[in-house]
C-alpha cells in the first residue's frame, strides 16, 4: 500500500528523473545534488507498506522515516521532477506498486533513471552507458556522451523497474549508468551522469563539489584496497625459512 502526502499537487507532462539508493549511490547522489544546488521544492512524500520496518536515528535530530520524495527542480528554463529517497521497496510487488503509483500521479512525458554499472574498480573518468525502451529518441543523449548498446545484463531495482513501467504506459524512458566500483559511495559516477544530463539538455551545472567529494572517496577506496592487498598477499619465503 502506498500513501502520498502532498504539499503541492504536481503538474503533468514533465521529465522525471529517478535516483533511489543503488550501486555506489550514483543515482541518489546525482538527484540529491540537483535538489540541494538548484532551485527546488518538495511536492510529495511517499510512504509504502513495502519499505523496511524501521526509522533512522540521527544525533540531535528527529528520526528519519523510510520514504521517497518527489521534488520539483528548476534549472534555467527547464523544470524536472525528481524522485529521491532513503530506501527502495523490498519486494517485486512493492516496486511495481511504487512505479505505477508514481507514473499515475505524474504522467511524465519522459523518464530518466540514474544509476551505476559495476566494474569492480574506481575509474578516473567513468563511461556512462545507457539502456532504453522502444520509441525513445536517443540522439541528445548519444551526443552528450552516453553509450547505448555496449553492455548487457540486468538492471535491478527502481532504475530498471521504472523502464518497465514506462514501457507499460507508453512513455519514452532510458537509464544512464556510470561505471562504478559497486562497493563504495561514488561521487565521481554521480558527476559523470550529471555531465551527460547537462550536455543533453544544455543546462549549466556547477559540479565542483561532487568533484571534491570524488577525490576524497577515491583516496579512501585506494587506501582500503592497499590494506586488503597487504592482508591477502602471501608472505614471501626467505632463505632463513625452515619450511620448504
Amino acid at each position: 500500500m502506498l500513501q502520498f502526502v502532498m504539499e503541492e499537487r504536481p503538474k503533468k507532462n514533465r521529465i522525471l528523473l529517478v535516483g533511489l539508493p543503488g550501486l555506489g549511490l550514483v543515482g541518489k547522489l546525482a538527484v540529491d545534488y540537483l535538489i540541494s544546488e538548484k532551485k527546488s521544492k518538495k511536492l510529495v512524500t511517499i510512504y509504502s507498506s513495502d519499505f523496511p520496518p524501521q526509522v533512522v536515528m540521527i544525533p540531535g535530530e528527529p528520526v528519519d522515516s523510510m520514504k521517497a520524495e518527489i521534488h520539483e527542480v528548476r534549472i534555467g528554463r527547464r523544470v524536472f521532477y525528481v524522485l529521491t529517497g532513503n530506501v527502495q521497496p523490498t519486494t517485486p510487488a512493492g516496486h511495481f506498486e511504487l512505479v505505477t503509483g508514481v507514473l499515475d500521479l505524474l504522467q511524465p512525458k519522459e523518464v530518466i533513471t540514474l544509476g551505476g554499472y559495476r566494474v569492480g574498480q574506481v575509474r578516473e573518468k567513468p563511461r556512462v552507458f545507457g539502456a532504453h525502451v522502444r520509441g525513445t529518441d536517443l540522439k541528445r543523449y548519444e551526443a552528450a556522451g552516453a553509450e547505448f548498446g555496449k553492455v548487457q545484463g540486468n538492471i535491478f531495482g527502481a532504475a530498471g523497474m521504472f523502464l518497465m513501467g514506462a514501457e507499460l504506459y507508453g512513455v519514452p524512458a532510458l537509464c544512464l549508468m556510470a561505471e562504478t566500483h559497486g562497493n563504495f559511495v561514488d561521487p565521481i559516477g554521480a558527476k559523470a551522469v550529471l555531465e551527460v544530463l547537462s550536455k543533453a539538455f544544455k543546462i549549466k551545472l556547477d559540479l565542483s563539489k561532487l568533484a571534491e567529494e570524488g577525490e576524497i572517496s577515491k583516496a579512501i577506496v585506494k587506501g582500503i584496497e592497499e590494506q586488503v592487498k597487504k592482508i591477502v598477499q602471501p608472505k614471501r619465503e626467505t632463505d632463513e625459512s625452515y619450511i620448504r
